[in-house]
């Protein structure tokens, strides 16, 4: 094997490694966007409010995991955490 298709067979073995590594929990996110969890008052339905509380932490878990400097997300952090949420469980 040439040196050069050995470097990126290597290099694209880490960067999988490193990227299942920081995948985001996207079960998690859909334990969280239950009513069960979101209900805070217990009234049986999620208000505008809850549902704003439940994505904020949301947010904040991804920007923690993914280590956003500033607790503000890139272009590719965004992406990654969209298609976390959409992930189908």
């Amino acid at each position: 094997m040439k040196p050069f298709a050995f470097a990126a067979l290597a290099g694209l073995a880490f960067f999988n490694s490193v990227a299942s590594a920081n995948t985001l929990p996207a079960a998690r996110y859909a334990e969280m966007m239950t009513v069960e969890v979101m209900d805070t008052n217990k009234d049986g339905m999620v208000s505008r409010e809850e549902f704003l509380a439940a994505a904020g932490k949301m947010f904040d878990m991804a920007a923690e995991h993914m280590n956003a400097k500033e607790r503000k997300l890139t272009s590719v952090q965004l992406r990654e955490f969209r298609s976390a949420l959409a992930t189908p469980r």
